[in-house]
């Protein structure tokens, strides 16, 4: 799985994580503890809170290798946020292009990814298209994506 900073105005977001569904809501401790475990090489996490509606707290893990700055936030994770429902986007960005995958308000646990080559990148969004059940898809213009919303990341 690729990592990976991009830029939003000023501000930076981690891009790349693998998210899970926390199974308790303690998921800044749930997200330590899984980082702990023997095999992983984790030293970057970020979290999604529950919410009063059901959705289950989550977190997204980082490979120690991408040196993300702790507090940096997570690009998915905020996107996940404020966009409800099952969705794809894909945005593109002067360092490289981010896919997002969300599925009934969860960030799947490879929807967080981050890719250097645009071709992959979409390569990769029109496989998961293929699967379906997205009520939005978020693509780039250029792209020509029928039926993608073209909304550019900082709306």
């Amino acid at each position: 799985m690729a990592t990976g900073v991009v830029t939003v105005g000023r501000k930076q977001y981690a891009s790349g994580l693998y998210w899970e569904n926390s199974p308790s809501g303690r998921v800044s401790q749930a997200a330590k503890e899984a980082a702990r475990q023997p095999g992983n090489t984790v030293d970057y996490y970020a979290t999604r809170a529950g919410d009063k509606k059901g959705r289950v707290p989550q977190y997204g893990l980082a490979p120690d290798t991408e040196g993300f700055k702790s507090g940096i936030p997570s690009l998915a994770g905020c996107m996940a946020n404020q966009q409800p429902g099952s969705w794809i986007g894909a945005f593109s960005f002067r360092e490289g292009t981010a896919i997002v995958i969300v599925r009934d308000d969860l960030l799947v646990p490879e929807g967080d990814l981050f890719f250097e080559d645009e071709s992959a990148a979409r390569d990769h969004l029109y496989q998961e298209i293929a699967v379906g059940g997205f009520q939005r898809i978020f693509a780039p213009e250029a792209w020509g994506i029928p039926g993608a919303d073209s909304m550019p990341i900082t709306l």
